[in-house]
C-alpha cells in the first residue's frame, strides 16, 4: 500500500511503524523516533497490537501539537462501531481497505483527492 502511495506521488516521505505503541513514541520523539519529522499526515489501522488505532487517534487528538493534523483511518474493519468511534475521536477520513486490487487502485485516488493541491506531503503509516 505505501508503494502504491508513493508511485502515486502523493507521499513525499513515508514513515511506517508496526504497532500504536511505537507510532505514538514517534509522534512524541522519544527514544529512537527522536529526530522524528511531525507528519503532515497520519494513515492509521485500527487493529494495532499492543495500543489500538482507536486508542492513538485519540491519543493524537487530545494533544494541541497534533490535533490538526489529518488522520485517514484505513482499516479492514467496515464495522458501524469502529467507524461511529473513529469519527467521535475526530478521524478525518476512514477507508476500509480492499481486497480486490481495482478497489485498491480506487483507495489511491480517494487519498490523492482527499489530499489534491498538497505536493509534499510527510505520512506516518501504523499498520500490523
Amino acid at each position: 500500500f505505501t508503494e502504491a502511495l508513493e508511485e502515486a506521488r502523493i507521499i513525499s516521505q513515508m514513515v511506517s511503524v508496526r504497532d500504536g505503541h511505537k507510532a505514538i513514541q514517534y509522534l512524541k520523539k522519544e527514544g529512537a523516533y527522536d529526530q522524528a519529522i511531525t507528519p503532515d499526515l497520519i494513515l492509521l489501522d485500527i487493529n494495532l497490537p499492543r495500543i489500538n488505532g482507536l486508542e492513538v487517534l485519540s491519543f493524537i487528538k487530545s494533544m494541541d501539537q497534533f490535533k490538526q493534523i489529518p488522520v485517514v483511518m484505513l482499516t479492514t474493519s467496515s464495522s458501524p462501531k469502529d467507524i461511529e468511534q473513529a469519527f467521535k475521536n475526530h478521524a478525518n477520513y476512514y477507508i476500509t481497505k480492499p481486497e480486490d486490487s481495482d478497489d485498491f487502485i480506487k483507495v489511491i485516488h480517494e487519498i490523492e483527492d482527499f489530499w489534491s493541491g498538497n505536493e509534499q506531503v510527510n505520512a506516518l503509516t501504523s499498520q500490523p
